[in-house]
């Protein structure tokens, strides 16, 4: 089965340098015991390390977008020679003047390919590479250029204060939802400037909704009104590019989690390559778990299907998928609903926790594998009729 996303040619550089999506839904959708070996897309590289943090048996991140795996090295590097401190400073979350320093004393824990992207890249190990990626540069600019035609520092500090969801509705009502919010959010967050500035303009091929822009207004007014502001780390880095409480952040960067995580790296194998060709080479019964992130927004659906198929042949009996829709609903159809099993309420309501707004729908799925007395009762079935 060929790729149909890996023919696109801008996915040749470093497309998120974080991950966009909540690993509390994928903690809970997953739920991953010590017997799991999970497959997990690399993309920024944020989730597949939390992952980890369930302790796993195994953890295989994949990635056709060399860059976006050449980034998860440079944070298992990071993780492993440096210390904590260092660690979150060198990856930008918190100032610090000497990465490329750093960077000197940790390259000897990368592949020789990783090594040889990142001793290129000196600009963006100096940045921070967590600040890197096309969409967080998009963000930035959001942040830097459109926000301050809107609101003062003062109101968005006034914002990530609020510690009731009460107040959040009434300062969103009375204060932050004026019309220069609405207008510059519909327009920037639009189908022509996210596709020539943040996404690509193949990211809307398969795409329905007429008004990208309102649509994710509405999802920005979701999370500013019905998700708690506290905690939500998505939206505070969206409004200040930066992480106030780093115990109120992803997973990987708190430091309770830190010697944790160092341990479990060695459960950790980074693959390169396309999706579905790994899985046609994978023996049946391959992987338990998996986290799929949203990438069956990219493709057909008779493609999707073909890479469940894929999927479903490549896992164990009971195995549990969990991807996202952002723009393009994607659930699996009717004729696999003898293998596979939506876990559609425990779907909605991680949904309505997301912290990370921007998605449309969460799947949770489940795979049940035929028995030989399944298949017996299929055959006898089939010769009574």
């Amino acid at each position: 089965m060929q790729s149909e996303i890996r023919t696109k040619t801008f996915f040749d550089k470093i497309r998120y340098s974080q991950c966009w999506e909540d690993p509390k839904l994928l903690y809970e959708g997953l739920r991953i015991t010590p017997e799991d070996d999970v497959l997990s897309i690399s993309s920024g590289g944020c989730n597949t390390l939390a992952l980890l943090l369930k302790n796993p048996q195994s953890v295989t991140a994949i990635d056709f977008n060399l860059s976006q795996n050449c980034l998860l090295e440079l944070k298992v590097a990071a993780l492993q020679n440096l210390d904590y401190a260092d660690f979150i400073a060198f990856l930008g979350v918190r100032p610090i003047e000497h990465r490329w320093e750093l960077y000197q004393n940790i390259r000897v824990g990368l592949s020789p390919t990783a090594r040889g992207y990142w001793d290129t890249q000196r600009t963006m190990i100096e940045q921070g590479v967590l600040h890197v990626g096309r969409f967080e540069n998009y963000l930035r600019m959001f942040r830097q250029t459109i926000l301050p035609l809107v609101h003062t520092h003062r109101t968005i500090e006034q914002l990530l204060s609020l510690k009731t969801l009460e107040e959040q509705k009434c300062f969103y009502e009375s204060i932050w939802d004026n019309r220069r919010w609405r207008f510059l959010f519909r327009v920037f967050f639009g189908k022509l400037m996210l596709g020539r500035l943040g996404r690509d303009p193949e990211f809307f091929k398969y795409v329905q909704i007429e008004n990208v822009g309102e649509h994710y207004l509405q999802r920005a007014k979701y999370a500013l009104t019905e998700i708690p502001i506290q905690g939500n780390f998505y939206a505070e880095h969206i409004l200040t590019g930066a992480y106030s409480n780093l115990e109120q952040t992803h997973p990987y960067l708190i430091e309770s989690n830190f010697q944790k995580l160092r341990e479990n790296l060695a459960k950790l194998k980074i693959v390169t390559g396309e999706l579905e060709k790994f899985l046609d080479e994978k023996p049946e019964g391959s992987f338990s778990k998996f986290n799929l992130s949203d990438i069956f927004e990219w493709m057909s659906q008779a493609n999707y299907e073909a890479l469940l198929r894929a999927i479903m042949r490549a896992s164990r009996d009971g195995a549990r998928l969990c991807y996202w829709n952002n723009l393009v609903l994607r659930e699996h159809p009717s004729s696999l609903d003898d293998r596979l099993q939506s876990h559609r309420e425990l779907a909605q309501q991680l949904h309505f926790q997301d912290r990370s707004f921007v998605y449309r729908n969460f799947v949770v799925e489940s795979v049940h594998k035929p028995s030989a007395a399944d298949a017996l009762d299929t055959i006898s079935t089939i010769s009574v009729k």
